[in-house]
């Protein structure tokens, strides 16, 4: 076979690939064909990022596969009933349940009217079940708005900060949460398919979810209407709200090598250990900025650190380096 033949071959597969899924726009991947010098390669798999900003989803973690899986679900995502009858569950789903839900907010009192998240207390069981943020997106938080003046263009709003049951909040009311993705969801008229166009890196102040029923306690969320987009938490002016013996999963790259964090003791003097996992190192300031520097400290910038702190004492906890690591305290 000529070399102008394979050229040929490698050009009309090229052209096929584009027809065959230029518009297909969930995350995965398929296979793909090229012309390779020697032969014809059909095994090379392509992973596609699917839109504008997904691979800021937390780089490569779990925690950012998670998120654009949930993106995928909000957008095609189908349930079945204990028949097997297919349930439609996405915005691109027959007999949408997200579509249904947008459309009737109206005509309840209770509901917020331009929201629907993981957090409603009147729905959290049926969108757990429905996008299955127990188990395949790990406790993904989420809010979508749907505003009157944008019909075409949703917000999509994730985080997988652990956020805390309505009587013991994570992060306190008021303060940052970091990091909340927002991703921009537009009906393509062309298609008739709702689309994930960017996700972008941001941080709202945490509050309950919105409900018009007052003196209602709801569950901890984030208030969309205060999102800013950026980076928060590398500094000690921006610190990140802690809490003594919680869990924080920190991802740690190039571009997001430090984080800050901000800890209060209680009324009484405590030995305390942190501890990183992975490739990171942490140093622990006090409330003027100056590196704690007691005897029983150890080495500073080691993976576990110990000191004796003092009595309703401010601490900031800087985590640095380039891994998924976590940051525990006992």
């Amino acid at each position: 076979m000529s070399k102008v033949r394979y050229i040929i071959i490698a050009i009309t597969c090229c052209i096929l690939a584009f027809f065959a899924f230029g518009n297909y726009n969930a995350f995965g991947s398929w296979i793909y064909h090229e012309a390779a010098p020697s032969e014809f390669n059909l095994d090379l798999v392509v992973v596609v990022a699917p839109w504008e900003g997904a691979e800021d989803l937390e780089g490569s973690t779990e925690e950012g596969t998670n998120q654009k899986a949930l993106i995928e679900r909000i957008l095609n995502g189908v349930s079945y009933d204990s028949s097997g009858n297919e349930i439609g569950v996405g915005l691109n789903a027959k007999d949408s349940y997200l579509a249904e839900q947008i459309q009737s907010r109206e005509n309840y009192y209770w509901r917020d009217i331009d929201q629907l998240g993981s957090m409603d207390v009147w729905e959290d069981d049926t969108i757990n079940n429905f996008f299955e943020l127990s188990e395949a997106t790990n406790n993904v938080s989420f809010i979508l708005e749907f505003p009157d003046e944008t019909p075409n263009t949703y917000y999509l709003y994730t985080t997988t900060i652990e956020l805390g049951g309505r009587w013991n909040p994570t992060i306190p009311i008021g303060n940052t949460v970091f990091p909340v993705y927002r991703t921009t969801i537009v009906y393509n008229e062309e298609t008739n398919k709702w689309e994930a166009t960017i996700t972008e890196e941001g941080y709202a102040p945490s509050a309950y979810y919105k409900n018009p029923l007052t003196g209602l306690q709801l569950d901890p969320a984030f208030d969309t209407s205060n999102w800013n987009a950026g980076q928060y938490g590398s500094t000690i002016d921006t610190a990140l709200e802690y809490t003594f013996g919680s869990n924080l999963s920190i991802e740690l790259t190039k571009t997001h090598s430090k984080k800050v964090y901000k800890v209060k003791e209680a009324n009484r003097a405590r030995s305390r250990t942190f501890t990183v996992t992975g490739d990171a190192t942490i140093n622990v300031y006090d409330s003027n900025g100056a590196l704690v520097k007691n005897p029983s400290a150890g080495a500073q910038g080691t993976n576990t650190l110990k000191f004796n702190t003092k009595a309703n004492a401010t601490y900031y906890i800087e985590v640095i380096g380039t891994s998924q690591t976590t940051l525990t305290t006992s």
